[in-house]
């Protein structure tokens, strides 16, 4: 094992109901503290503010919680100093930003300009112009910083982690060398890849429950926010239709962007061909 080292992850919102820290962020905290790294999460939990202050261990991580009473300006400014002072006040060797914009964003500039801390940034999702900028109704200001961040802090970090390559070659546009960038994609927990194969006989008995027969089959299983790219499958279903007449996707999921896909189904004419369990 190499030398341990003290490593603090700064996430872009709480541990839930989102899964940038809950799921990407905490499984490789998770993974370093089996390598005998010492690991903590700082959140600022304004989307699920019943965990402000709150702090627990996990699987040997350490998850911290900033207090946070509400998601105005105020605390969108202060709250990432604050996190950037907690951050370096645990001395570490790498501090591991996720997200490059907003509340962990500006902690990683606060961090850049203040601080000469090791800094990692993670970016898992196309934030600015062509992505979540154009799906969520950010005031106008906010896409411009957002923007602005997103090309900023990969340039000053001293590495960048991505979650794709499509990311990978935005960060390389923005001017990053690619020698300072690593791929380190989401994959199965340790627990999923241990689990026996599924029998034929199964899959059969899902297939009988969701009443799709020996149908091609596609499936989404996980959160469903507004703005997903969902309706891309839908609108590719529908397009398919004549040549694969037979075909269903399975939709099994939760999230504010439900309403709108289940609309879109009956708009499209696919309510028998769209199965929402």
């Amino acid at each position: 094992m190499t030398h341990p080292l003290k490593i603090v992850m700064i996430g872009p919102f709480a541990f839930e109901p989102k899964g940038t820290v809950g799921v990407r962020a905490f499984y490789i905290a998770r993974a370093l503290v089996k390598r005998g790294h010492d690991v903590t999460i700082l959140m600022p939990p304004y989307d699920n503010l019943a965990h402000s202050g709150r702090t627990w261990e996990q699987d040997g991580v350490r998850l911290e919680n900033m207090v946070i009473r509400r998601n105005d300006l105020g605390h969108q400014l202060v709250v990432p100093a604050r996190m950037a002072r907690r951050a370096a006040a645990l001395e570490p060797g790498i501090i591991h930003l996720f997200k490059p914009i907003g509340y962990s964003g500006l902690a990683g500039i606060y961090l850049r300009l203040f601080s000469r801390r090791t800094l990692v940034l993670d970016t898992d999702d196309w934030e600015g112009t062509g992505g979540w900028n154009d799906v969520n109704p950010y005031p106008a200001l906010w896409k411009r910083l957002f923007d602005w961040q997103e090309r900023w802090m990969p340039r000053h970090a001293d590495a960048v982690t991505v979650v794709s390559r499509t990311l990978q070659d935005q960060v390389i546009g923005f001017g990053v060398p690619p020698e300072r960038i690593a791929y380190l994609p989401n994959g199965p927990d340790a627990h999923l890849r241990g689990q026996p194969e599924v029998s034929d006989d199964q899959i059969a008995a899902v297939r009988a429950r969701l009443g799709v027969g020996d149908a091609p089959l596609a499936l989404y299983l996980g959160n469903i926010p507004h703005g997903t790219d969902l309706d891309l499958a839908l609108d590719a279903l529908h397009a398919i239709r004549g040549a694969v007449p037979g075909a269903v996707l399975v939709i099994a999921g939760v999230g504010d962007g439900l309403p709108g896909l289940q609309a879109q189904a009956r708009r499209l004419g696919l309510e028998d061909a769209v199965l929402f369990p």
